[in-house]
């Protein structure tokens, strides 16, 4: 077969070269058989390719998407002269957003300081006008604070209220102040569209779980309850009940109505333990504490009842010998008596 697309991104992947390539709305991977290299100018350039088409699919047998196996680079033809086309600079809150200057499909750049990251990604960045979650990226040693360049391809992810960007080179450019969390209400997250943006929110803790180094809580803001997720790090024991203060990155959930996509629900994602500051300790008399004691009243109700029972039985055999032993007596005295006479 034969097709055309974007080159997004070039990497190696079990002794292949792999590149990324979009065609519109639609993302596939060539991997590139033979010794050849691949020139780096390959990157954004708009090539016509050819090869065995191939399936991505799932241990269901499930189709998930399409690849493109090709014997060497030489099956690669590059369009529009060679010339590819350069990242414009964007705003987070500009990736997607229609524009009739716009290449439905490029790669786009952004500058920003990290708020929360790891290798390989997911990492989110954040400038003066929203946050965004870089998906995937080539692997950097980064930190909360630092200034970045990243380049990705801007996508849509479904169950995602923001657009991400996959396939992405992050260059560390020096340090910049973090942004200050926004105190927020779980009203104000889903109503103001604040994902991938770092949030500060206080909630009821309802339970607490952990396994494998990730650790989860489970929180009530209101009427919402949600989820605040630490990957990697372990948090101390908290009170059920205790009144909390979580700062994160926001993940908002969304569903489809008709033609928009409205947010449903959200989670957390926490950076450290010291995301989670206690505001309030937990009331002493809870209601899991006032079952108890109930469950300890009863308890000792019922043994104090057996124990009357108890008592009273004895009183009433002890009645019965005392009644016994009368009658045997005055019985004794009767027959001395009679004898006598």
């Amino acid at each position: 077969m034969e097709t055309e697309g974007v080159v997004h991104s070039i990497r190696q992947e079990g002794g292949l070269r792999l590149l990324g390539i979009n065609w519109g709305a639609h993302y596939f991977n060539a991997w590139i058989a033979g010794s050849a290299p691949l020139p780096d100018s390959l990157l954004d350039a708009e090539v016509r390719i050819q090869g065995v088409c191939g399936s991505l699919f799932n241990f269901k047998r499930q189709v998930l998407g399409m690849q493109i196996y090709v014997p060497d680079a030489s099956f690669i033809h590059v369009q529009d002269g060679g010339a590819p086309r350069n990242s414009p600079l964007r705003n987070v809150d500009q990736l997607l957003q229609f524009s009739a200057s716009a290449h439905f499909g490029e790669r786009s750049r952004i500058l920003g300081v990290v708020v929360l990251a790891h290798p390989g990604g997911p990492t989110y960045v954040s400038d003066a006008t929203g946050g965004v979650l870089v998906q995937n990226h080539t692997p950097t040693t980064l930190k909360v604070g630092d200034a970045v360049e990243v380049i990705g391809l801007p996508a849509s992810v479904s169950g995602r209220f923001n657009p991400v960007l996959r396939d992405a080179a992050i260059r560390k450019l020096g340090q910049a102040p973090v942004p200050e969390p926004l105190l927020v209400t779980a009203a104000d997250i889903l109503d103001e569209g604040y994902d991938a943006e770092l949030v500060q929110i206080d909630a009821v803790l309802m339970d607490q779980a952990g396994g494998q180094g990730n650790q989860t809580l489970v929180l009530q803001a209101g009427e919402r309850i949600f989820e605040a997720h630490l990957d990697q790090q372990r948090l101390p024991m908290l009170d059920r009940g205790s009144l909390l203060r979580v700062t994160g990155v926001a993940a908002i959930e969304t569903y489809e109505s008709q033609q928009t996509v409205l947010p449903r629900a959200f989670s957390i994602a926490l950076r450290s333990s010291a995301d989670v500051t206690v505001l309030e300790s937990a009331p002493w008399w809870t209601a899991g504490r006032a079952i108890r004691g109930l469950g300890l009243v009863l308890l000792t109700s019922i043994l104090a009842l057996g124990w009357i029972a108890v008592l009273r039985r004895r009183v009433h055999l002890q009645t019965a010998d005392l009644r016994q032993a009368k009658n045997a007596a005055e019985a004794d005295t009767l027959h001395i008596l009679s004898t006598a006479v």
